[in-house]
């Protein structure tokens, strides 16, 4: 567990590498705004910030890579699984946005495609800021194996998950078979944002797993 010290001193370090210039009383300000957050996450966001940053820092550019807040939406892009092999970490104001944007995907254009998902993404997010809203993250399993153990192991990784929950999805999605159509079907209808169908087919896994009880 890293202390306030330590995520003081990471700022700093990472202020120099990033061509950052920040006067003393910038740099305590800034430090004061990331004590309210945990200093692991801090300090794994500023680790972003020092591999993917071409400029200058900002104190935006930490918040969106911290783990469990709205990433950007270039971030959000390019997690979102475009295919049924794929899998990844998403939430619903994500998969709202591949829901306008994937026709024009699976056409393939995917240059309009990326346009469209980055405004209505903009959008869903936006208002989910102004509600107060963090992003529900859950995991979506595509049909190929490795890529589900991979992309659990990210998740882990980023610190979106923690251990406990990484095992947990791995026994459930890993090697051992394709994930339980059923539950895909549910999944893949909260990330487009169908909630009426995904409550549906919840009752009516409830009700056949109900009559096997009964039988």
């Amino acid at each position: 567990m890293a202390s306030y010290n330590d995520m003081v001193k990471a700022l700093a370090v990472t202020t120099e590498l990033t061509n950052t210039d920040l006067s003393q009383g910038a740099r305590e300000i800034m430090a004061s705004e990331l004590e309210q957050f945990d200093s692991d996450a801090v300090i794994y966001a500023l680790n972003r910030c020092r591999r993917e940053l071409k400029g200058r820092m900002s104190l935006s550019d930490i918040l969106e890579r911290m783990p469990g807040q709205w990433p950007g939406v270039e971030e959000a892009w390019g997690r979102i699984p475009k295919s049924e092999n794929e899998s990844g970490m998403v939430f619903e104001e994500m998969g709202r946005a591949w829901s306008v944007a994937q026709p024009l995907y699976d056409d393939g254009d995917h240059v309009a495609a990326r346009m469209a998902f980055k405004d209505a993404y903009e959008r869903e997010v936006s208002a989910a800021k102004c509600e107060g809203r963090l992003p529900n993250w859950f995991f979506s399993p595509g049909w190929d194996a490795q890529e589900r153990e991979a992309a659990i192991t990210r998740a882990r990784t980023e610190g979106l998950i923690g251990q406990d929950k990484a095992q947990a999805l791995l026994e459930q999605h890993g090697s051992r078979g394709d994930p339980d159509p059923s539950i895909k079907q549910i999944v893949d209808q909260s990330v487009s944002g169908d909630a009426q169908s995904a409550q549906d087919s919840i009752e009516e896994m409830r009700r056949l797993v109900g009559d096997r009880k009964a039988s």
